[in-house]
């Protein structure tokens, strides 16, 4: 297979697999069935993808550029998506009278998960970063009816928030996206219109752009996807939207999602070290990625409830990755990489066994969930071991 089929294939596989699952006449088990076939055929294609990166070096197109940083990211959204099919049979079946007055169900979960990770990938394969915020921001209308999915009071509300504050946070992406768009312009360079906002050309012609144009753009572009990202202080609508979506979904937000983001925030952030000041860049994201880790603490120290406790973590983990990428060192960045596949698996992990737990003993107050080793061995030494991992203990992914 081609570069180009290989790119072509991982976004299009989980989009057939949406549309299948909109037919009323397929039961649970063929949309499970489908949901797994999907995810299987997504990471044999990633395997293809690495396989072609060895040999033939980068998928560049002109509309898709998978590059080794791309194939990583990609790797984290692909093992995401096979674990959410892996249990989300099991979850449904569990939590089915939660939505017993919703019609076709299950048959509309599958479908907006499809879309949902196709999206997320077709995010990291894309070489526009205008291409990417029209992902980033469709992500944002999807998920929405993921995180509403119970249609409970609680759930719409969390579901109104994320909409409302992430959408500001899109819009001043949007804006920074225009003024990296005006100051390519301006710079006189731009012979091909095909080349406009595509990442290969900005990274390549980044230090003849006017720096005064880059720097307002890294100021909007920032806070625009930190917003999305959950960055303090622009994290308020993430413990919400965590805590009421369902487990499932809320391991795809914080374990998916977050990555997705992150993987634009740095693209950009590529494009703006080669303009900028290195200080004025490492100090701003050195802040905002202090103030994420100290601003959680408290919050957790006080929180009984086990998915907010687990999505103030998630603002604490986002931190440390910017604080990563602010050091601006190869030892950073490897171990910016190696945090995020972890984080990925890690939080899925754990926002699933919460919902689990939360279900067995009808709370979601961690003061009321014990005897775990006797009720439930196995989930609670999965429990035990995701929550050394994500704590950075040895000899979990994290730690080194």
């Amino acid at each position: 297979m081609t570069g180009l089929q290989i790119t072509v294939g991982i976004i299009s596989v989980p989009i057939v697999a949406a549309t299948l699952s909109l037919f009323s006449f397929f039961s649970p088990r063929v949309l499970d069935i489908i949901a797994k076939t999907s995810a299987v055929l997504v990471m044999v294609l990633w395997l293809l993808g690495y396989g072609h990166l060895r040999s033939e070096g980068v998928i560049d197109t002109t509309f898709f550029h998978v590059d080794a940083l791309s194939l990583w990211f990609l790797l984290a959204l692909s093992l995401i998506y096979l674990m959410i099919t892996l249990v989300s049979k099991i979850f449904l079946e569990r939590e089915a009278e939660d939505y017993a007055a919703i019609a076709r169900y299950e048959h509309n979960y599958y479908a907006l998960v499809h879309v949902f990770i196709a999206v997320m990938l077709a995010v990291c394969c894309t070489s526009n970063v205008g291409i990417m915020w029209i992902c980033v921001e469709a992500t944002t209308l999807i998920s929405a009816l993921l995180v509403a999915f119970r249609f409970s009071k609680k759930s719409i509300e969390a579901a109104w928030k994320y909409v409302m504050v992430c959408t500001v946070g899109i819009c001043f992406a949007l804006l920074g996206t225009i003024i990296l768009y005006y100051a390519q312009m301006v710079s006189g360079l731009l012979a091909d219109p095909m080349d406009a906002l595509d990442w290969d050309w900005l990274l390549s012609n980044s230090h003849v752009l006017d720096k005064s144009l880059i720097k307002y753009a890294f100021l909007f572009i920032f806070v625009g996807y930190g917003t999305k990202l959950g960055i303090a202080p622009m994290h308020t609508w993430l413990p919400d939207t965590y805590s009421q979506a369902p487990s499932t979904i809320s391991g795809l937000l914080s374990g998916g999602l977050s990555t997705c983001v992150i993987f634009v925030l740095v693209k950009n952030l590529l494009i703006v070290r080669q303009c900028l000041d290195h200080d004025f860049v490492s100090y701003l994201l050195l802040f905002f990625g202090v103030l994420s880790i100290l601003l959680t603490p408290p919050f957790m120290f006080v929180q009984r409830e086990i998915k907010r406790l687990f999505a103030y973590s998630s603002v604490e983990n986002i931190g440390l990755l910017i604080i990563a990428l602010a050091l601006d060192s190869a030892t950073a960045y490897m171990g910016f990489l190696i945090f995020v596949l972890n984080h990925a698996v890690i939080k899925f992990v754990l926002f699933y066994v919460a919902g689990r737990l939360m279900y067995d003993f009808g709370s979601d107050n961690i003061m009321r969930i014990h005897g775990l080793t006797i009720a439930t061995p196995r989930l609670s030494r999965i429990l035990l071991f995701a929550a050394l991992a994500i704590s950075g203990m040895p000899p979990f992914g994290i730690f080194f």
